[in-house]
């Protein structure tokens, strides 16, 4: 049984079982299959059949750039920087999704923007008649990405402006070592996801100041390609793993707290 399971299993508050079940039933199977598929790639680059990856995958750029670069791969038998470098895009995207979809089933099923404090700040970019025409759904958005927004939340990195907003609402009694090593852990993604879509996979200034440690790396050095490997991609695949443990390990302290 995962931790997620066993977590449904032992609390049952109106909203935070629906909020949780709502986002990591549809989750951990995207990315375990991004993993899965990407060990898949590295091990047999040359002869492979496209696949099944992109499966009701809405964005159709990256999904062509990817089939196209395997297809590439397939007939030059190339090395395979490219397609590490579509995945981890690829399993970048899934991760700021994970984290937005979080805050919107939580605010809408568990912490309601009425009964939480920064929301008496926030106003809503858009007129009521234009609130009246979304759906639930969407105005959770709305106010998910509003509160992301806020001066109070927003943060140097995505994962920690998410961090900061669970706080926000009520998440925020956490195991502060790991927050700290998660924090460096998804910036530093964030920022190779940026130089790949960006740069060309070559390391900027930006990143260096952005993730500090790196300086101590002797393969990383600016204007240099940054080293994409399976490696890599297995590393940050045990982070957000990790990263899915803490949070759960949040709600188990929220409810503890109830």
């Amino acid at each position: 049984m995962g931790s997620e399971e066993w977590w449904l299993m032992q609390i049952n508050r109106d909203g935070v079982e629906e909020a949780v079940e709502a986002v990591f039933s549809e989750y951990l199977p995207r990315f375990k299959r991004i993993l899965w598929d990407t060990k898949f790639i590295a091990r047999a680059v040359t002869k492979i059949d496209l696949p099944k990856f992109f499966e009701g995958v809405e964005d159709e750029t990256v999904r062509d750039a990817y089939l196209e670069s395997i297809g590439r791969l397939t007939k030059t038998g190339e090395e395979g920087y490219d397609i590490f470098k579509f995945s981890l895009t690829f399993y970048w995207a899934e991760v700021e999704s994970f984290m937005d979809a979080f805050l919107r089933n939580w605010i809408t099923h568990a912490r309601p923007p009425a009964t939480v404090d920064v929301f008496e700040k926030i106003r809503l970019d858009s007129s009521v008649g234009e609130l009246e025409r979304l759906s639930r759904s969407e105005v959770m958005n709305l106010y998910a990405q509003s509160l992301k927004g806020h001066k109070t939340v927003r943060k140097s990195s995505e994962i920690r402006t998410f961090f900061a907003a669970l706080k926000e609402i009520g998440l925020g009694e956490c195991d502060g070592e790991q927050e700290k090593r998660l924090g460096d852990a998804f910036a530093e993604l964030q920022q190779i996801r940026n130089i790949m879509v960006h740069k060309s996979g070559i390391v900027d200034a930006r990143m260096i100041k952005a993730c500090p440690w790196l300086k101590a790396r002797s393969d990383i050095e600016i204007g240099k390609l940054y080293p994409l490997d399976v490696e890599v991609m297995q590393n940050h695949g045990k982070h957000v793993f990790e990263l899915i443990d803490h949070i759960l390990d949040r709600l188990e302290r929220y409810a503890s707290n109830g």
